[in-house]
């Protein structure tokens, strides 16, 4: 903002755009991404995820969701619910995309998985399905040959969502208040059980155990062990 007017070269390759170059070198280095494929307009197909009258319809519309793979969670007004992945899952033959590879054409997608191909999970007998980014792909899933992602946050969110949901039996909007603004700290309490068996000797490190183990594990911003 206020500089003087400037003009830079921008440079692209069938790949995708250069993010680098070493021209000593004769070095560039592209991304390829699903954002950047032919008609990757994903949120437009949350437009007929909204329309449809049943999951069928639901999972069908997802086959247009093409970013990086993200959770979708479905319910309809009688009460069938359902947890599936949706993203464009490129088909690499011999490597993983998680590195660069040489841009000679012996690396490219080979396609991408198709919808059917995608895990589901239709009216489980828990009466809930529940996300927040952890690794929930089924434990039998060939990741190998289907890798539908590669980065998930820690299950810890998840942990406390579930457990919470799986302590009601009807869950009402009052529930969902309460978990929304829910601050039970899984970490802490597990930290609550690394520290139970151990006899510090220094006297600032038995105050902090002390502070630690005396706590509920609620993180309340007026609480010293939150904070600590």
């Amino acid at each position: 903002k206020g500089a003087v007017a400037q003009e830079q070269t921008q440079y692209f390759t069938r790949q995708g755009p250069v993010v680098f170059t070493d021209p000593g070198r004769k070095l560039a280095i592209a991304v390829r991404s699903v954002w950047g494929e032919p008609g990757a307009a994903p949120y437009l197909a949350s437009l007929s995820t909204m329309r449809a009258g049943n999951f069928a319809e639901f999972d069908q519309a997802l086959a247009r969701w093409k970013t990086p793979s993200v959770n979708k969670t479905y319910a309809d007004v009688d009460g069938h619910i359902a947890w599936t992945p949706a993203g464009y899952v490129p088909r690499r033959r011999g490597w993983p995309g998680m590195l660069p590879v040489p841009g000679s054409g012996d690396f490219e997608w080979a396609g991408h998985l198709e919808r059917a191909e995608m895990p589901r999970l239709v009216d489980p007998e828990t009466g809930f399905v529940a996300t927040a980014n952890e690794f929930n792909l089924p434990q039998d899933w060939d990741h190998q040959a289907r890798p539908v992602g590669f980065e998930w946050t820690s299950g810890a969110r998840a942990h406390r969502i579930h457990e919470v949901l799986s302590q009601i039996s009807v869950h009402g909007p009052a529930d969902s208040r309460r978990l929304q603004t829910d601050i039970r700290s899984i970490p802490a309490l597990r930290l609550q059980r690394l520290l139970t068996p151990l006899s510090p000797t220094d006297g600032a490190a038995r105050q902090a155990r002390a502070l630690i183990l005396d706590w509920n594990g609620d993180m309340d911003a007026e609480s010293a062990a939150a904070g600590l």
